[in-house]
């Protein structure tokens, strides 16, 4: 029988290495998954996620499992270290908050735009959605691709559970304005 998270955690911390072999091998695909949607490159990816997992092995005395489960534990430090390396890269142009703010679009103009299946709108999406910064992506991709709650999503992100809906919208209205103007034939 599979032994859960917190046994495998406790014989871990009892010694047995082995152990945390297996919460590795558990939550490797995972974690790479989500790491490669922040940063583009595979090998920077792995790199991030051989050290998340190492610095959770570190730390694993730290683990709280009354905060979080293991896994967004483990997400929430693969989060932070491809944010650190983000910005060691060259900045790259994101569309600025006042930008969707001074705009005032429709919820009905969103929805229709973002839901649309046509196979040119899905491309213009992908494309669009790798234009915001890495903190919306995340936020998009644990949202929407994970369904993961919003107190899991506001632990690994690091941030207030209340705001999380309203920067949701603010992210949809980013998303139709880039994939307007990539429709114009504007480039951004």
């Amino acid at each position: 029988m599979a032994k859960t998270d917190q046994q495998l955690i406790q014989l871990t911390l009892n010694g047995q290495r082995e152990a945390y072999g297996c919460l590795v091998k558990r939550y490797i695909g995972h974690i790479k998954h989500m790491t490669s949607h922040i940063v583009q490159d595979p090998e920077t990816a792995n790199d991030i996620v051989q050290t998340a997992f190492i610095s959770a092995y570190k730390k694993l005395y730290q683990y709280d499992n009354t905060r979080s489960s293991f896994e967004t534990w483990l997400q929430r430090i693969a989060y932070h270290e491809a944010l650190h390396r983000l910005k060691q890269q060259p900045n790259h142009l994101y569309i600025e908050e006042h930008e969707t703010l001074a705009l005032s679009i429709p919820d009905e103009a969103i929805d229709e735009l973002l839901n649309d299946t046509n196979e040119e709108r899905l491309r213009l999406l992908e494309e669009a959605i790798k234009r915001l910064r890495p903190e919306e992506q995340m936020l998009l991709h644990l949202y929407y691709m994970e369904e993961r709650s919003l107190r899991d999503i506001s632990y690994i992100l690091s941030i207030q559970p209340n705001p999380i809906a309203s920067r949701l919208k603010r992210i949809r209205k980013k998303l139709y304005i880039i994939i307007k103007k990539m429709e114009h034939g504007r480039q951004y």
